[in-house]
Order: structure tokens, then sequence, then C-alpha cells
């Protein structure tokens, strides 16, 4: 699992993080991919593997013809009808140096041109040609200092506040000797004084924490583009069937005709090569939040659409991360799928379902 991930995880042209294993070892395990269980074998011919770099292709031919001729670190082929073979090749190695073969559970059945492409868009080795994605995104932090000044605040102990507060580590001690960010008295309608050492008293974070960082940060991504937005372009996919619940995915209804609508939207922008902020709910244990919307948690940007296993996908880039996670906030396995079943654009994140409840409009 951990190097199908090292592989999933990096773009077209990256070298993939080192790998240790024994040299001359067979690794066996199983892989369900698209409802079929498969038997996978991984043969590493090195102890250490640092220099095998990711290729992406349009077509799986691009793989398989003239390969010697092209020096591809790459190979893949399902030509002996049971199973796949997918080789790794480092920079100016004749030999593979890591091998992952798969085939069915069942074990006789033949391996298919549809099942090679799903483990190719499994690996992110194979892209659809309908396939966005927007590369030259600048992903920002909301812990940032870039969004110093802008009307919002975070009450955490990453070290920095985001409106130029005071930062943590200048602010008085706690109880176990820890600096940690301050406040004023916080109430519900103020929400803004939360980085104030005034009172000296630590900051509370379940009483007085809001979504606007995440949101000014996504804000500032989509402006590097030219566009922006506000309150009166959201569109509400999905709200909360009740105010009082507001925790978990089932506790949801979608708007269908907005439903239609954002993603016939959003693929129009990103064909303009734009962005698009988005607000999402996540499965949480945490207070109301106070968004116009009240089944918004935190806001995002959209920045691709990818098709695997027949199925379509947003992909996004995640403005609350430190700095430390930015692979994870920007991996390509960042992905919503739209649900036309559900009428919803859904996924999972961080072990958790994320869904999107409102897409805000460029101006």
């Amino acid at each position: 699992d951990d190097i199908i991930k090292k592989i999933q995880n990096i773009k077209n042209g990256e070298f993939l993080p080192k790998i240790t294993l024994q040299s001359n070892s067979v690794y066996t395990g199983k892989q369900k991919l698209d409802g079929t269980e498969y038997n996978v074998a991984l043969y590493s011919r090195k102890a250490s593997l640092t220099n095998l770099q990711k290729v992406v292709v349009k077509d799986v031919a691009d793989l398989r013809s003239n390969f010697h001729a092209l020096k591809k670190p790459l190979f893949c082929e399902s030509s002996y009808k049971n199973y796949l073979v997918i080789a790794c090749y480092e920079k100016d190695e004749e030999e593979p140096s890591l091998i992952i073969q798969a085939t069915q559970s069942k074990g006789h059945d033949i391996f298919s041109e549809t099942q090679l492409k799903a483990w190719m868009h499994y690996l992110g080795i194979l892209v659809d040609v309908r396939d966005i994605r927007l590369e030259n995104v600048r992903w920002i932090s909301q812990f940032s200092s870039e969004i110093n000044g802008r009307p919002c605040h975070w009450c955490g102990t990453s070290g920095t506040c985001c409106n130029g507060g005071t930062a943590c580590t200048t602010c008085p001690k706690d109880s176990t000797n820890t600096k940690k960010c301050c406040m004023e008295t916080c109430s519900t309608d103020t929400l803004t004084t939360c980085d104030s050492c005034t009172n000296q008293q630590i900051c509370n974070t379940r009483a007085c924490k809001s979504n606007s960082c995440c949101y000014y940060t996504a804000l500032t991504m989509i402006e590097q583009f030219g566009v922006t937005t506000n309150l009166n372009q959201k569109e509400d996919i999905a709200t909360l069937i009740s105010n009082s619940n507001w925790k978990k995915q089932s506790d949801l209804k979608v708007n269908i005709q907005n439903f239609i609508w954002s993603v016939a939207y959003i693929d129009s922008i990103l064909k303009l090569g734009k962005p698009v902020l988005i607000g999402v709910h996540y499965d949480n244990d945490y207070p109301h939040p106070y968004n116009d919307n009240k089944a918004t948690f935190h806001y995002m940007v959209i920045v691709g659409k990818t098709y695997k296993y027949d199925k379509e996908y947003y992909m996004f880039y995640d403005p609350g991360r430190e700095f430390i996670n930015q692979a994870k906030a920007t991996s390509e396995t960042n992905l919503l799928e739209v649900d036309r079943n559900k009428n919803m654009i859904h996924g999972t994140y961080k072990e958790n379902p994320y869904t999107i409840t409102e897409v805000r409009k460029n101006l």
C-alpha cells in the first residue's frame, strides 16, 4: 500500500520518494479495485530505490510501443491474458528495478483492456483525454503570513495567527507552561478578537473559531488568476435538513437543479483555465458554524477534473494544511466524485466524507 500511494501521490516527471526493500525479494498482498479483488506481487531488484520517475500518458500504447527507443522509465503490459505487469526502470538502467504484477483473485479470468486501464488510472499513470488539471495554481496555507491583514482569524497553536495577530510564541503561558494564542473575552457575536493578548487568556478553539481563514486563503488562491468572488455569488448545492442536525452527510439535503448547474459551471470555468472556490461539509463534532450556508464547514479550491473507472471527479487544493503537509494538500488523490445518483459531489478525504455544499461563481 505504501509503495502504491507513493506512485499515486506524485506528478508526471517527478521522482518517487526513496523506497527501501530487500533486494531480489517478492512482496505479496491483495488490492480491491473497482469492485474486483486482485492478488498483487511486487518484486524489487535492489534494496534501495532512489531514481524511479513517474510517467503519465494519455494512451496505453504510449507505454507499449517503441519502449526502448523512447527510453521511458515505465512499461505496462497485460498481453499475458491472466495478469498485468508494470515494470519501473531507474534512470540509465537497462533492467527494471521494480515490478508490480496483478491478477484477479479467482486466478483464471482474462485480464481485460478495461482492467488494464483501470489499474493505470488507479496508479495515476494514465489520464483521460478529457482530464483538465490547472498546473499553475499556487497553493497557499491558511497559516501563511501571506494572508495577514485579511478579515479572518485562527485560534491555534501553529506559531502564527493568520490575520497578523499576536503569535503563539509571545503569548502568556497556560497551566502546563505552554505558550498558546491568546484572546480577549469571546462571544458568539465577537469573532475577530481571538488573537489579542489583552486579557492574557488562552484561546478557546471550540468557542471562538471561524472558517474565515480557509475562505480568505481560497480567495487568495483564485485571485492569482485575476478573478474573485463573494457571498452574492454563492449557489447552494446542499443545505441542512434541520438546523439542529449538522454533523453527518445524512443531515444534508440536495438541490438537484443547483447540482446540475454547478457541474456545468465548474466544467466551463476549468475549460477557461480558471479555478473555482467551493464550500464543503464533513462529518464532525464541532459547534454549529456561522456561515451563511449552515452546512458549510470549510472552503477549498477546485483545480481540475479527472475521469477514473468511468466516473467523474473534481481535483481540489486544501488551504487547511500547514506547509509541512503541502503534498497532502495538493495530492492528485484529493478527489470529489460527481455522483449523479445522489446529486452530490462528494468523496473521502482525510478518512472523512467531504461533500460540496456551495459553489462561488467567479467575478
